[in-house]
């Protein structure tokens, strides 16, 4: 029974000599460890009949969990059953759009204040705009129809703004990356959102079940309330405090417990200046390596296809010089195809171009070559890139070109080039 998307929880019991009403939280003791929940199928609640559907289940209260009682005001217990009675099979991000839009206004709201009652130091203007920067070499001042191509927005809560809303609705259903699937910042309460679900944050208390009756439903629930250290509230705090005050190169990764939300922190946002999410892209790929053919005419992909490079949504060439540093020193493998790769680079600035490259100029082709040959030479001195060594004595424009462009800044290029040219 997929109780996600088609259930609602109600809790029957908890310690009342613990709970206080009126905005206010109470925190579990070790006499009070468990609260009882009944999930109730969404057809029931929309019928009410005298024997709706029921499953019991256990709802685990910590040590350190809490609810807080009426915290939103504008919700009411209706919302709450709508909501989980609303949810699609496959999840809020697949629900309807008017649902989504409603629900998300909700949690902006519930997580702001939820964020607020954990103590969430909010950041400031310099620091967002810092932040922004560092993790994601986009400015978050830009306006949201360039944000939304990257996978990042701006929430427009602010209802009066038809248009702003219009265009945050259409990338809830349009984008190239879904609203749910982007990290969205939150002004008002300074945080961080990816994928903005309620799913097991609000409940209904007051509810009665007759388990004598086949768990028939006695009375509706009249209190919302809000667990304020559900798990969806950890993770905004870690993930906003990740983007604007930690030190990206000694971040947990295991805090999230999620490998796939780091690779596509990576592949997605060019997020490779840790050397554990470099190694997680990089054991993801390894498996397609081994099947992947590297000569031009076969119609399976490379594997290092917008691997180490790619083009950004404006079109400029990004080079993910972290990840290819870390290949070259912690994981080449000769047998990766690697070199005929690299090879096949140096290859197309005076021959032919490979397919898997026809979407990059020339002179992108040779920034992509110097970056790899520099990075070769520092970390794989023992596999010497020959193809580069020639091409740097018999291509003077190509020599021009890195001198041009002052050796991209890279520390020891020019002795590099000085060496073989």
């Amino acid at each position: 029974m997929l109780l996600r998307a088609l259930s609602f929880a109600w809790m029957l019991f908890s310690c009342d000599s613990s709970r206080q009403s009126n905005d206010e939280s109470y925190t579990n003791n070790d006499s009070c460890q468990r609260e009882t929940v009944v999930v109730i199928d969404s057809y029931a609640v929309k019928s009410l009949s005298p024997t709706p559907r029921i499953e019991r289940i256990e709802y685990n209260v910590g040590e350190g969990d809490s609810i807080v009682y009426n915290m939103l005001e504008n919700m009411t217990v209706d919302d709450v059953y709508d909501y989980y009675e609303g949810l699609d099979h496959a999840g809020f991000a697949y629900s309807d759009l008017n649902f989504r839009i409603k629900y998300t206004d909700f949690a902006m709201e519930i997580f702001e204040e939820a964020l607020r009652r954990r103590n969430y130091k909010k950041p400031t203007e310099a620091e967002v705009k810092e932040g922004f920067l560092n993790f994601f070499g986009v400015d978050i001042d830009a306006p949201n129809k360039e944000l939304y191509a990257y996978g990042l927005g701006r929430y427009v809560s602010d209802k009066n703004d038809v248009e702003g809303r219009k265009a945050q609705e259409d990338f809830m259903t349009n984008g190239k990356t879904t609203f749910s699937e982007s990290f969205i910042y939150n002004e008002e309460g300074g945080f961080v959102v990816w994928n903005p679900e309620l799913y097991g944050v609000m409940y209904v208390v007051g509810s009665y079940v007759d388990v004598s009756d086949g768990n028939s439903l006695v009375k509706k629930g009249d209190t919302v309330a809000y667990n304020i250290t559900h798990g969806q509230i950890d993770f905004i705090m870690e993930l906003s405090d990740l983007i604007f005050y930690a030190d990206k190169s000694t971040v947990d990764i295991y805090k999230f417990g999620d490998e796939s939300f780091w690779e596509d922190l990576c592949l997605k946002y060019d997020f490779d200046r840790v050397d554990e999410v470099n190694r997680l892209v990089l054991k993801e790929k390894s498996d397609f390596w081994s099947k992947s053919s590297y000569y031009e005419g076969n119609e399976e992909k490379i594997g290092y296809e917008n691997l180490f490079f790619r083009h950004l949504p404006n079109g400029r060439l990004k080079i993910r010089d972290g990840l290819l540093a870390y290949y070259c020193e912690h994981w080449y493998d000769s047998s990766d195809g690697f070199n005929a790769y690299c090879t096949s680079i140096v290859s197309s600035l005076r021959g032919k171009t490979p397919v898997y490259l026809s979407e990059y100029s020339l002179e992108e082709r040779m920034k992509i070559a110097t970056y790899i040959a520099y990075y070769r030479e520092i970390f794989i001195p023992s596999n010497p890139f020959t193809s580069f060594y020639s091409e740097l004595k018999e291509n003077p424009s190509f020599v021009q070109f890195i001198e041009t462009n002052d050796y991209f800044g890279l520390e020891g290029l020019k002795e590099i080039v000085d060496k073989y040219k």
